[in-house]
């Protein structure tokens, strides 16, 4: 339990970290993107307005704000840049090579006809970031080499992610070593809890055998009557309350882990079942079983059987008078699927995985006369998650269903299972 509270702390607190984390990233490369494009945009806009040139920055007459921020002394002869001109019929007058030395006419023909076909505007072609520009005699297209500014933010985005996954690790590790620290105010609260219920149970055990005994004895001597009848019955009742809650604790706490075995559930599951045809009976309550033969699973025996009859009383407790009850065990792939749902005028409003919660009753009047303490669902939902299975509760239709999913005996378990079973026979016969 404190386990598993420990590593649901480490898991909500990385993910916290991580999506914080990511949102940084993204949102710094993003930017730095931004600013990528929005300079190539401006250093394009200088050229288009310049007739296809970089004018030297002391001439440049143009007001400050549009003057583009990489703008210096050595920009003219930095920026490496083509153009193609074209005529009002898209044909080729002009292709002007002189500020770059990687590209021949061919190539650039080839990347101005490619936009031209495209339809777009502005965009990305490779290394270059290319402007569709008008013109009285048909239009231009600029090619700006954006080849160091694409390394420069490809490194940034490669060291920024680096640095976040060591940063990661980092505080995994971290909170690795202090979430101990971090939740033992919750462990003693836990502890102290488990020990109240636990020394209250023993504690409440001597006085009701005690209230007990002195029943018996007035019974012998003055004869049984309804109040003593009623005392027997609250005596009764609180006993098995007190061995729930010991039983619940156990189970919280991990104790009672017996060791597992491949078994049969469908036997189980059938004969737990049909021990409850007759109480439905009595009742009025109709029960509909559909079970899967030969369904072989690794586990306590005896803690899914008490899980099955926990799910098939609470059915028929909280069943609808002359109602349906239906239970179902079925293998699908790997997973064994138990189903036992009951027909119910439960408030649809009502949160059912509240039913999983310790002495919770949609309905305590209902509860009281059913005989049901609140406890039962959630021994069953201890159970299930001592087998690494999961349960739910969902409404179907008029039906409240109950579904759990456990893990099948594999074939290599089986066979491991029938080999111990036929090494240990031959022992007991020798030993006779």
């Amino acid at each position: 339990m404190i386990g598993k509270i420990r590593r649901k702390l480490v898991i909500v607190i990385m993910i916290s970290v991580a999506i914080v984390m990511g949102v940084i990233f993204v949102a710094m490369n993003a930017m730095n993107y931004f600013h990528m494009t929005k300079s190539a945009d401006e250093m394009i806009a200088l050229i288009a307005e310049n007739n296809g040139i970089i004018p030297e920055y002391p001439q440049m007459e143009l007001p400050m704000e549009r003057i583009p921020e990489q703008l210096n002394r050595e920009s003219a002869y930095q920026t490496r840049f083509f153009i193609v001109q074209y005529d009002k019929r898209e044909e080729i007058i002009d292709i002007n090579l002189s500020h770059i030395a990687a590209v021949s006419y061919e190539d650039a023909g080839r990347y101005a006809r490619t936009v031209l076909d495209s339809d777009s505007k502005i965009g990305y072609m490779d290394i270059y970031r290319y402007k569709v520009q008008p013109t009285d005699f048909g239009k231009i297209v600029i090619f700006l080499d954006c080849s160091i500014s694409m390394q420069s933010t490809t490194s940034m985005i490669i060291t920024s992610c680096c640095i976040a996954l060591i940063s990661l690790c980092a505080i995994f590790l971290v909170i690795c070593i202090f979430s101990s620290r971090f939740i033992r105010p919750m462990i003693e609260s836990m502890e102290k809890q488990k020990r109240f219920v636990t020394d209250a149970g023993h504690e409440l055990k001597t006085p009701l055998a005690i209230i007990n005994a002195n029943v018996e004895v007035m019974e012998l001597t003055e004869g049984s009557n309804e109040w003593l009848e009623s005392i027997k019955n609250q005596v009764k009742r609180m006993d098995q309350l007190v061995k729930s809650m010991l039983q619940l604790a156990r189970m919280e706490e991990g104790t009672l882990n017996a060791p597992e075995s491949i078994f049969d559930i469908s036997n189980a599951f059938n004969e737990i079942t049909e021990s409850f045809k007759v109480v439905a009976q009595q009742k009025g309550k109709s029960l509909k079983i559909n079970s899967q033969y030969n369904v072989k699973m690794s586990g306590d025996e005896a803690s899914i059987r008490n899980l099955i009859s926990i799910l098939m009383d609470n059915a028929i407790k909280y069943c609808n008078d002359e109602g349906r009850i239906e239970a179902r065990l079925s293998l699908e792939g790997k997973n064994i699927k138990i189903r036992v749902k009951n027909s119910s005028d439960i408030d649809s409003g009502e949160n059912l995985q509240r039913l999983f919660d310790r002495f919770y009753r949609p309905d305590d009047s209902r509860a009281r006369t059913s005989g049901g303490f609140g406890i039962g669902l959630s021994m069953a939902k201890n159970i299930v998650d001592a087998h690494h299975g999961r349960i739910t509760a969902q409404r179907d239709g008029g039906f409240v269903c109950f579904q759990v999913t456990l893990k099948a005996a594999t074939q290599s378990q089986i066979n491991k299972a029938a080999k111990i079973s036929n090494v240990k026979e031959p022992e007991k016969r020798d030993k006779k």
